[in-house]
């Protein structure tokens, strides 16, 4: 009878490296990026037809348009520094 030794199985498990709740995060940073993009392009577009007319009005677009931008910066910044790898 021939030795047969018999081999251990190995098992594997898949193991997410994100949470759910980065997951949930993650989208939703995503969903308002997208947003708040196609707003400034699309105010962006008509502030600057008018520029020359009202510039009050480009200069507090580009003052709003800032403020978005380090809010969306920050919102991504939270998203990232909350994301563990357990």
């Amino acid at each position: 009878m021939p030795n047969s030794d018999s081999v251990a199985a190995v098992r594997s498990a898949v193991v997410s490296i994100f949470t759910n709740q980065f997951i949930w995060k993650f989208a939703l940073s995503a969903l308002l990026t997208g947003f708040d993009g196609s707003v400034v392009v699309t105010a962006g577009q008509a502030v600057y037809e008018v520029r020359n007319d009202l510039p009050w009005l480009a200069i507090g677009f580009v003052f709003t348009a800032i403020a978005l931008l380090v809010t969306l910066g920050r919102i991504w910044f939270l998203t990232f520094r909350q994301a563990r790898v357990d």
